[in-house]
């Protein structure tokens, strides 16, 4: 059973061009409406600009790739300030090296008038103008190399038309080095949506089957597996939570499971250093239903 590793991007990429003319650094409130100065943020949105609340960034700082492909950052500023006491009764963008970022986290302003505030980064060349002007490393992604195998089995040879259909699913480091990935985070809901599932009849050669469940989740308590050379993860999942079949026939079944990476060597959950997908392949046979 072979696996397919993939990753998917979408982003924006940011240019010298994207705005005409300097812009002075500092973080400031934002609008959406109402008259001011219109600038396009990094991500595409226009904002009004609005009161300056502060000129001076925080010197603990962490900017890191969130995708495989290193076009998209996360900025994490720790002690910006002191700003100003209106410092959270709106939007905030900062103006880093003339680019301006929308913050969508920030911290409570601190007794010393400091705050932390979370951005996007969108664009590799945005990411390394900022941290140039910042002092700071750009922290990239790396593929780990990790070997690895998944097996999906139907837990019986056939079922019968509304029937509980349970899948296992095993993955198994091949490789030589340990390998750390999260497992819950998406399973408060009706099902697990680490999991996604694909299904065709007529044993993959006929009409798929559409999807009848609920993907909607909030979150979960997730935990760090840690897979040693030669180990085997394994999870039991129920397929009826994503397709009812109301048909007999052999049906090709397409099993997928995400994996975000961790650094092996961690206690705990930090950065995540590389996505993935683990996908399989399997046939479920379906019976007509007992008279």
């Amino acid at each position: 059973m072979r696996i397919i590793l993939a990753a998917c991007v979408v982003c924006l990429f940011w240019s010298p061009a994207a705005w005409a003319g300097e812009l002075k650094d500092g973080i400031s409130l934002a609008h959406y409406e109402g008259k001011g100065q219109r600038l396009k943020c990094a991500d595409g949105v226009e904002i009004i600009l609005g009161e300056e609340i502060g000129t001076t960034f925080g010197k603990t700082t962490t900017i890191r790739s969130m995708d495989n492909d290193n076009t998209q950052f996360y900025l994490d500023m720790r002690d910006a300030g002191p700003v100003s006491e209106k410092a959270g009764r709106g939007a905030t963008v900062l103006i880093i090296a003339g680019v301006p970022l929308r913050v969508w986290g920030c911290s409570n302003r601190g007794p010393d008038g400091n705050m932390g505030f979370s951005c996007t980064i969108h664009g590799t060349a945005a990411a390394q103008k900022i941290a140039k002007h910042l002092k700071v490393d750009v922290h990239l992604r790396k593929n780990p190399g990790h070997r690895l195998e998944v097996r999906w089995t139907p837990e019986k040879e056939s079922f019968r038309v509304g029937e509980k259909i349970n899948l296992k699913m095993e993955i198994r480091n091949v490789g030589a080095e340990a390998m750390a990935f999260q497992v819950g985070g998406q399973q408060r809901g009706s099902r697990d949506n680490q999991f996604r599932f694909l299904a065709y009849r007529s044993a993959g050669g006929g009409e798929s089957v559409p999807d009848t469940g609920d993907p909607e989740h909030w979150g979960g308590r997730g935990f760090l597996k840690i897979l040693k050379p030669g180990e085997t993860f394994s999870r039991t999942v129920e397929l009826n939570d994503w397709f009812t079949f109301t048909e007999p026939d052999t049906y090709s079944v397409t099993g997928i499971y995400e994996l975000a990476f961790y650094d092996p060597a961690a206690e705990r959950m930090g950065p995540v250093i590389w996505s993935s997908l683990a996908a399989g392949e399997c046939l479920v046979r379906i019976e007509k239903s007992k008279q």
